[in-house]
């Protein structure tokens, strides 16, 4: 990841809502952004509405954001990035894997096994 996606990534951690790391990823997110990296770096860096949806898809591919039924709308993976405690991390995670399951949504960014092994193991 480049330090212009990481510093994106850092910015959506921020931003998102905290009891369910749910973000929406629109032109008003993306441009709050440009805004924001206008005023930290003394317009020396600047980046394009392209830019910032090239780094989204960088982050899907990551894992490190995830998609949701809702366009537009993503989850900061907790895996990585959660504002709250560990035992409410661990909760929300279990709580998220089980309502992707149910809604056929990708889980494999969110465990650490692959997907047909984590079943077999949940099951028995």
């Amino acid at each position: 990841m480049t330090g212009m996606e990481r510093s994106f990534y850092d910015f959506l951690c921020e931003e998102m809502r905290g009891r369910d790391n749910d973000i929406t990823i629109d032109e008003v997110l993306k441009a709050r952004y440009r805004s924001h990296l206008i005023n930290f770096t003394g317009a020396k860096k600047t980046v394009t509405s392209n830019q910032l949806t090239k780094y989204v898809q960088k982050l899907k591919a990551l894992g490190l954001i995830l998609v949701t039924q809702n366009k537009g709308r993503y989850i900061v993976n907790p895996k990585y990035a959660f504002k709250g405690g560990k035992a409410s991390r661990l909760s929300y995670l279990k709580k998220l894997i089980e309502t992707r399951v149910s809604a056929k949504l990708p889980i494999e960014h969110l465990i650490d096994a692959p997907r047909c092994q984590f079943e077999k193991e949940k099951i028995a």
